[in-house]
């Protein structure tokens, strides 16, 4: 008993250690863009597991994300009905996740949001930074053309 103890003492430590100095991937439930906040927050994730903690295995990266998205995110989880292995999956968790955040995407709204963008006291090149981010949640046929309509009107 004592040394599974101290064996997940170990394992602790090591696990803390992997990720010294790493900022913890966080999501916001609630932002108003939830697909951009599941993309920034899974370009976060997928940045530790394919460096500090590229050696674990998928299991442990997927306890790694469960503990990340916080009490709301491990309820949808729950929600899921999910296999035991299927919940070992890493994939699959976040496609669960890309699901679950999509519906909440809406291109007319976020055209009119692109086209409310102003350039104010921003440079050239913020602005069109902004556009260019903006423009991604819009679903446009000619993302680049509609980025050079606004920026000339």
């Amino acid at each position: 008993m004592a040394i599974n103890k101290i064996l997940s003492v170990s394992h602790i430590c090591c696990a803390i250690m992997d990720l010294t100095g790493i900022p913890t991937p966080v999501i916001d439930w609630t932002s108003n863009n939830l697909p951009l906040a599941w993309k920034n927050f899974k370009e976060h994730t997928d940045l530790i597991f394919n460096g500090a903690l590229n050696s674990k295995d998928e299991p442990t990266k997927c306890t790694y994300l469960l503990l990340w998205v916080g009490q709301k995110g491990r309820d949808i989880h729950k929600s899921w009905n999910l296999s035991a292995d299927d919940s070992k999956k890493l994939d699959t968790l976040c496609q669960g996740f890309e699901r679950h955040v999509e519906p909440k995407s809406n291109s007319v709204f976020k055209r009119f949001l692109f086209n409310n963008i102003v350039q104010g006291s921003n440079s050239i090149e913020d602005f069109i930074t902004q556009l260019r981010i903006s423009a991604n949640d819009c679903k446009f046929t000619n993302q680049e053309e509609m980025i050079r309509d606004r920026v000339v009107m």
